[in-house]
Formats: C-alpha cells, sequence, structure tokens
C-alpha cells in the first residue's frame, strides 16, 4: 500500500509555485508532482495521504487529479508544452497484421500468443524516456545524432543499442530505464498474486479469495498493457514520446517476423495462416489434437529461446475446427487442454459483441455450432428457414430483440431546427418528454425495440423503449420481424457463411409458407400501433376483409362459407380462448413464485430483462382479442 508522508520544502520567497516529486512506495509505484502552497507562506506542504491506493483501478485510468481530489490537493503533471507535442516526430510505425488464409480448417489451428509482448520488449531491450539518446540521422529526442556505421559500432561496444527505427538507448550496464523498472515490479507482482492463486486452490476460503486476487491480477495487467499506450498516445498520453513508442511496435515486429521465419524453417509441416501483433496462428493439417498439444508446447521453449528475457512465447489453445473470415475475425471450436470438453469462442464476431441483440448472438452461435458439428448445406438451410419463420410468427421474447447503443445527447447535428437523432436517442428524447431525470448520460447504453410503422415510416420513427411495450398501450404494438430479419440476422449470418460460399438472403427470399398473423378484429379502446394518431395507416380506418378463421376474402369478421358452419367456427374459438388462457395461467404462476406471492392476482411487474414479463402481456392482449373475437362471430351467426 502506498503512503506519503508528511514533508515540508522551502521554496524561494520570489517563486510562486515550484514543482517537487515526493513519493514512498511499497509494493505499487505512481509517479506524480504532488504540490500545495500553505497560506500565508513560503513553505510547500504535502499532507499524509494513508492508503491513498485502496482499489488497483485507482492507479491505472484515472488521472492523479481525480485521485487527490477528496483530499483537495493540487496535482501537475509533468507534461510537454502543446508547441514541443506538435514539433516532435509523428508515429510511423503500426504492429504485424497478416492477412489470413480464410476459410474452414478441420485440422488443428495451434494459437501461439507472446505474454505481454510490449512490456516484455520494453525490458528486455531498456526502452524508457529516461534511456532513449535520440535517433541517429535526424534530430529529434534529446541530442543530436549523425552518426556514421562506425561510430554506431563504437557506441554498441560502449553500451549503447540502435532500435530497428534507429532510435539510440542506452543499455542496462549503463541505466535501468524508470518504465522499466515500474513495468517489472508491477509483472513480477501479478505473477506473485497467480502463483497465489495456483498454490492455493484447496484452502477453504478459496472462492471468496480467488475473485480479489484475480480482479487485481487483471487490473496489473491491465496497467502493464497500458503502458505502451500512454508512451505513443500523442494526443492524451501522459508521457508522449513518439520515438519510443515506434521503437517498442518495431520490435514487436522483429519479433514477431523471426518467430514466423523460425517456425517455417524448423516446422515445414506447419502453416501460418494468420498473425496479428503478438500471436500466430499455425495450421497442422494431417495431425491429431494431441499432436497438435505437443507441438504447441514445443515451440513454446524452442522460440521463447531465441529472445532476450523475459520475452516468451506461450501456448494458449487448439482451434479445431476453426474458421478464419478476416482480420481480427475468426471463431471456432476452443480446446484449452487436453481432455476438456470444447467451448465456442471467436473475436470480431456478433455473438461476442455487445451491441448486438440476444437472438442474433443465439442464431450465430448455433449456425456455427452445426457447421463445425458437420452439418449439410440443406440442414443448415432449414434451421435458418425455421429461425426466419419463427421471427415472422412472433414467436420470439421481446427481451431477446432489444438493441443497445450508446446515446450522446448534445452532440448531434441540427439542420434547420431539426436534429438528426439515432433511434437510441430518439427513446431517449420521447423518454425525456415523460420525465426530464430520464436523461442519459454521455455514452450511455439506451434499449430499445424496432416495431411496426407506417408504410414510409424511418427507422427513427419505430423505435420503442422495451417499458412502452408493458405499458397499457403496448398491446398496438408489434415487432418489426422483416427489420430484424433482413438488417440484422441476414448480414451477421452471411458474415460467417460467406465464407463456405452461402447466402442466408437467397435462403429468406426464397423462403415458403410464410405465417400469416391472425387477422383479429382491434378491440375498442386500443389504438394503433403508431407514434401519434396522424401516423395511422388507412387500414386502421375500416374493418379488415380477411375471415379470421380460414383467412379468405370476404365482407364480413367471419366469411359466408364459415358462417355456415356456426357450431364448428364457435368451438373453434372457444379452443383458442382456452389455449390462451392456459398458458397465461402458467405465466402468472411464475410471476407470482418469482415475487413470493402465490395468492395474488396479478403481479405489477416491469422488468425489461424478464422474458416471462413480456410473454405475460401478450398473453393477456390475446386474450382480450379472442374474448371479443367470440363476441363478434356470435353476432355475425345470429345474423345468419
Amino acid at each position: 500500500m502506498m503512503s506519503v508522508t508528511n514533508v515540508v520544502l522551502r521554496g524561494g520567497e520570489e517563486e510562486a509555485w515550484s514543482r517537487h516529486s515526493v513519493c514512498s512506495v511499497e509494493g505499487d509505484i505512481l509517479v506524480s508532482n504532488i504540490v500545495r502552497r500553505e497560506e500565508g507562506s513560503g513553505e510547500y506542504l504535502i499532507p499524509s495521504l494513508q492508503q491513498l491506493k485502496k482499489k488497483v483501478e485507482r492507479v491505472f485510468g484515472v488521472q492523479p487529479s481525480v485521485v487527490l481530489s477528496e483530499a483537495r490537493e493540487g496535482v501537475s503533471v509533468n507534461e510537454k508544452h502543446e508547441k514541443q507535442l506538435a514539433q516532435q516526430a509523428p508515429a510511423v510505425s503500426i504492429p504485424l497484421v497478416m492477412e489470413p488464409r480464410s476459410g474452414l480448417y478441420r485440422s488443428p489451428v495451434v494459437v501461439m500468443d507472446f505474454q505481454s509482448l510490449y512490456p516484455s520488449v520494453m525490458i528486455a531491450y531498456n526502452l524508457c524516456l529516461s534511456t532513449c539518446l535520440g535517433s541517429v540521422d535526424r534530430k529529434s529526442g534529446v541530442g543530436v545524432y549523425a552518426a556514421g556505421v562506425s561510430e554506431v559500432k563504437a557506441a554498441l561496444e560502449k553500451g549503447f543499442h540502435v532500435a530497428p527505427t534507429g532510435c539510440v538507448f542506452v543499455d542496462k550496464s549503463v541505466r535501468e530505464g524508470i518504465v522499466v523498472k515500474m513495468v517489472s515490479e508491477i509483472l513480477r507482482m501479478r505473477v506473485l498474486l497467480k502463483n497465489v492463486l495456483r498454490a492455493n486452490r484447496h484452502h477453504p476460503l478459496y472462492e471468496h479469495y480467488a475473485s480479489i486476487l484475480e480482479f487485481n491480477q487483471n487490473a496489473l495487467k491491465m496497467v502493464v498493457n497500458t503502458t505502451y499506450g500512454y508512451i505513443n498516445a500523442g494526443f492524451s498520453g501522459r508521457m508522449p514520446n513518439a520515438q519510443i513508442g515506434d521503437a517498442i511496435v518495431e520490435y514487436g515486429r522483429v519479433v514477431l517476423t523471426r518467430s514466423i521465419a523460425f517456425v517455417r524453417r524448423e516446422h515445414p509441416e506447419v502453416e501460418v495462416v494468420y498473425a496479428d501483433t503478438d500471436s500466430m496462428f499455425l495450421h497442422c493439417p494431417g495431425m491429431q489434437r494431441e499432436e497438435a498439444f505437443a507441438l504447441g508446447r514445443r515451440l513454446e521453449e524452442e522460440v521463447s529461446r531465441l529472445f532476450p528475457a523475459p520475452i516468451r512465447l506461450k501456448f494458449e489453445k487448439v482451434y479445431q475446427p476453426c474458421v478464419l473470415v478476416t482480420k481480427k475475425r475468426y471463431t471456432g471450436y476452443c480446446y484449452s487442454g487436453e481432455g476438456e470438453a470444447p467451448v465456442v469462442e471467436g473475436k470480431g464476431i456478433e455473438m461476442i459483441r455487445s451491441d448486438q441483440c440476444a437472438y442474433v448472438k443465439w442464431v450465430s452461435e448455433e449456425v456455427l455450432r452445426r457447421v463445425f458439428g458437420g452439418c449439410s448445406e440443406t440442414q443448415l438451410r432449414e434451421f435458418v428457414q425455421g429461425e426466419f419463420r419463427r421471427l415472422l410468427a412472433n414467436e420470439v421474447a421481446v427481451p431477446e430483440l432489444v438493441l443497445w447503443r450508446e446515446v450522446r445527447m448534445g452532440s448531434y447535428k441540427e439542420t434547420d431546427g431539426v436534429n438528426h437523432l439515432p433511434p437510441a436517442a430518439v427513446v431517449s428524447v420521447d423518454a425525456m418528454a415523460q420525465d426530464e431525470r430520464e436523461m442519459p448520460l454521455y455514452r450511455e447504453k439506451v434499449p430499445y425495440v424496432v416495431v411496426v410503422g407506417g408504410p414510409n415510416s424511418r427507422l427513427r420513427d419505430q423505435v420503442v423503449s422495451p417499458s412502452v411495450l408493458l405499458s397499457e398501450g403496448g398491446a398496438s404494438y408489434h415487432v418489426n420481424s422483416e427489420y430484424y430479419i433482413t438488417k440484422h440476422v441476414v448480414p451477421v449470418l452471411n458474415r460467417l457463411l460467406e465464407v463456405f460460399r452461402m447466402d442466408a438472403g437467397v435462403w429468406f427470399r426464397t423462403l415458403r409458407d410464410l405465417p400469416a398473423p391472425l387477422a383479429l378484429p382491434t378491440p375498442a379502446g386500443q389504438t394503433s400501433s403508431s407514434r401519434s394518431s396522424r401516423e395511422k395507416r388507412i387500414d386502421g380506418f375500416y374493418a379488415s376483409g380477411v375471415c379470421v378463421v380460414c383467412g379468405g376474402r370476404g365482407g364480413e369478421v367471419v366469411c359466408e362459407a364459415c358462417a355456415k358452419r356456426g357450431g364448428v367456427v364457435m368451438g373453434m374459438v372457444c379452443e383458442w380462448i382456452r389455449d390462451v388462457e392456459e398458458r397465461l395461467c402458467v405465466a402468472k404462476k411464475k410471476c407470482a413464485l418469482c415475487v413470493g406471492v402465490e395468492d395474488i392476482e396479478d403481479v405489477a411487474c416491469e422488468n425489461l430483462y424478464c422474458p416471462n414479463c413480456f410473454a405475460r402481456r401478450e398473453l393477456e392482449r390475446r386474450h382480450e382479442e379472442c374474448v371479443f373475437l367470440q363476441r363478434v362471430v356470435n353476432e355475425v351467426l345470429e345474423r345468419v
């Protein structure tokens, strides 16, 4: 825990402010310049701050001024002037990312990953702000260097080395970098925490302390991995230096390039099908999964010996089968160890994205499971078309169709007094019109559902909050199934199926026997599914000419042919009512058990994440329609 003791710094009378770096570190490292002038004197006081770092988040991702705001301290970070930042050389290096060989790989694909590559490079080659001497061929950095080859060789003999970018750094024998010491300490602390976790698995309180230690080691990992980001971030970095950032990236490229060349030279039977920054994907055609695990462990030792410590290649996992789509987009059955059950894992695909609805995630994962299981194209098409029918028949629960998008109120363009708001912002504005306290935070994710609108209505006119569907007027809204199919399900599946030359859009366009919604008359008092009465469709002003029994065309709610079979039609309607009442009774029992009260008639619940809540409201709406239909059919049959 960090502790800063009481220190009084004497400053000159002519100085109004001065900067002094004072810190006492026990276990963790936090470097900051804390200044406060005591009123009425020329002294600079740093009061005692016990347990400044109560949690690891206070070290990473938070400005020092925020950490010390409660103590009313003034904090000044030793940053470069804006003019100096503009004059420094721009960052030009980028990580090595290979274009993958897209396709389905049935044989094992071994994933090798360098453990904390950029922090390890900084430690191995002593890359730091305090060890950088500038470039050998340009005026930049601390000094001016225009050295020739002989001078560079002489410098190397005296404890210097030149990065692939031409930037000169001193070796550890001359000076060990401050950032290097910091990163080394944090890495050692992280390794210690992981060893403690591994050695105490059978402790009776393991579950309690494991969550705390796991959180801490992940936080330390984030501190280490973002150190490079702060160094190379010219706009928002706390210690930006493009030369050091480029040197780190170029050393990373060299490490990955040498590793790929070694694998291709020493193991020609293995194909390097993809590489990204610090990882390699090795396709092992004809190998068994056990042989792939053995190869991964062998390469872990062989490649690690090529580089100075602590740069180390780590055998991560095995994919079998594996689908490589494009850069940073892949998925497969992941085996973390021999004998373990596989799990579907991926990167960059919709089943792991937080801005996609739950139903699309489930469909994409289920399609992948069937593909990995050897499903034929015909079977896959039947499954996908079955899901299309479920959507069109409104059999998918509303919570599975909720979309979440970030909202940035106050930053949207306004033209001629009209705001061009995205759908989530429209929902937020509607909620704020009812209650000003509903204003979302900046970049807060707002949920919404797309419902059926008018013939030429825009998307922003078809979105409502999920809570609206649970309100009294929610029965008049119907989910826009075609939008979800054409704008979400089909594009997501095509991004996965294009590797196999399949098109989900064709499957939807060739779909036959589409389920038609039951054309029930609207009970009196209910409104149409539009935002206002002026947006009501024209068919809302006259009765439907479709028979509710057989779906045929006729002038009445029940056509003439069905009216002649009065007893059969009435029995059919009663059967509908009985079925809806049974399902509604089950839904109400679930709600009663959820709240712990069994003898209550109705449960006032508005849980947007509960599928039973929406199902109960839908069944209540269907029950009202069926009862109203029964009365209408009675009137028609009496006239006959």
